[in-house]
């Protein structure tokens, strides 16, 4: 018998009437109608996160339900999306990936004296979680054009081990294909915002800047040796590829865990420091899932990366982070909390903070300070050499330096250095296009050291001291 399954948007749209015979799994159908729910963990179930809500023919709970779910959010027609069965006419409410975006102000300033040419160039950042892109003027780096929109790859999953794993059970056309499509849509916003800046034509060329997974997925490389040893990229050299029919760059990596992304961030702060005789040292921290460190000691780079978990990731937003930093900072400012995270005795009476909340992020921050410690011992410079640390994306822009001198996220004499260096890695694929309008070499003038914390034999030491928070009496 065949059943019809009416799937509506967020807003109430319907975004297919499918139909189906006998039972039929939700995401299947979903997918075989091109219909890309947003999947946290790619669809295997860990997360718990994929809900649908169903207005009718809701099927009776399961496992994975009853899971994650309250007994009210069952009575109220929500299930897990990924597992869940329909053999029935229903009617349900799902979440997609969003659209892309037209934004009006860029992140960081990169820009130059007249180049003496015309025409612009178009800089994309394709991050895990979001894609960003800007137009810029060729003849100064003035940005013309800006828009961004959630990376459609999260389809297979909110992070770069769920995609990787898709890739090898064959989604690896598809995962290029959705960025691919992504970015000539964004092109097309682009051309037209630039047209109405007087600037027209196609673009000069394309710059590239992503983490090291993100660049196999989109060119459609082999994930085999990112996933296990010797865990190397595929190339660790700059890519030439067509996107469009514009000429395209991708930034090359540092290694496999600290990618073309990174790279960029050092583009920036290098060309915003160039004109300077002798550059000091300064440190860059990109905050998320894999917590990137990087250290130039004046002389060369120390790179390394630290798996921090999703305390400080895109996922929820930056702000929400900060937040969450904030409020740990105030519970143990207060004393409401000992120095390993611990409620006081009568001090959380009204419940409203989540212990495994602050678990995690007590463990993030002990992943960050830790991979921050490690490179300043490896380099044997003294912490007040430091000139300044940039933390890339939104996060440093809502981070509090109090918040984290307080729950000694950045060592106590750093915090007032910490600069807000916004989307580093769009604004040093701008940096990159200068080298390549100049036709100069775009080989990283430094050279550089990547760490692996695990072959360090006092990391795991060094992590478990950083745990804590400051102090030694167990209440600031």
């Amino acid at each position: 018998m065949e059943h019809i399954a009416v799937i509506k948007d967020e807003k109430n749209n319907i975004k297919g009437k499918l139909s189906f015979s006998g039972e039929e799994s939700l995401l299947l159908l979903c997918e075989k109608n091109d219909l890309r729910p947003a999947l946290n963990c790619g669809g295997a179930g860990r997360c718990g996160k994929c809900r649908v809500r169903f207005e009718k023919g809701a099927p009776a709970p399961n496992d994975a339900d009853r899971r994650f779910l309250s007994p009210d959010e069952l009575r109220n027609g929500i299930r897990i999306l990924c597992k869940c069965r329909i053999k029935d006419d229903v009617s349900c409410v799902i979440s997609e990936k969003r659209d892309l975006k037209v934004i009006d102000k860029s992140t960081a300033l990169i820009s130059w004296d007249d180049a003496g040419q015309d025409g612009y160039f178009i800089t994309a950042d394709i991050g895990t979680t979001t894609i960003a892109m800007e137009g810029r003027s060729v003849r100064n780096g003035e940005v013309l054009a800006s828009c961004n929109g959630e990376n459609p790859q999260r389809a297979f999953g909110a992070d770069v081990i769920s995609r990787m794993e898709a890739a090898k059970r064959g989604h690896d056309k598809k995962l290029k294909e959705l960025v691919t499509t992504f970015l000539e849509k964004g092109i097309e916003i682009l051309r037209i915002q630039c047209e109405s800046k007087g600037c027209f034509g196609e673009p000069d060329f394309m710059v590239i800047s992503a983490n090291t997974a993100m660049t196999h997925l989109f060119m459609g490389y082999p994930v085999d040796d990112l996933i296990r040893a010797p865990f190397k990229p595929y190339t660790p050299h700059e890519v030439r590829t067509d996107i469009d029919g514009i000429d395209t760059y991708v930034i090359p990596p540092f290694s496999a865990f600290v990618g073309g992304d990174i790279r960029s961030d050092a583009e920036a702060v290098l060309f915003d420091k160039r004109d300077r005789k002798k550059l000091p040292p300064f440190m860059i921290i990109d905050m998320g899932t894999n917590a990137e460190t990087v250290l130039f000691d004046g002389d060369k780079f120390y790179l390394t990366a630290a798996a921090a978990g999703s305390a400080f990731d895109g996922e929820v937003n930056e702000r929400y982070a900060s937040e969450a930093v904030g409020l740990l900072a105030a519970l143990y400012k207060e004393g409401r909390i000992d120095v390993h995270g611990a409620f006081i005795e009568g001090k959380n009476d009204d419940n409203d903070v989540s212990i495994s909340g602050i678990r995690n992020l007590l463990l993030a921050k002990a992943a960050i300070k830790s991979g921050t410690d490690v490179l300043i011992k490896k380099s044997g410079i003294d912490k007040a050499e430091i000139e300044n640390i940039y933390l890339a994306g939104g996060f440093g822009f809502y981070l509090d330096k109090e918040d984290a001198k307080i729950i000694g996220l950045i060592s106590e004499e750093l915090t007032d250095r910490i600069y807000p260096g916004g989307n580093l890695s769009l604004a040093g694929a701008a940096a990159y296009g200068y080298k390549i309008i100049k036709g100069y070499d775009r080989s990283f003038p430094f050279d550089f050291i990547a760490v692996n914390l695990a072959d360090e034999d006092d990391f795991n030491d060094i992590f478990i001291d950083n745990i804590d928070l400051p102090g030694e009496d167990g209440i600031r």
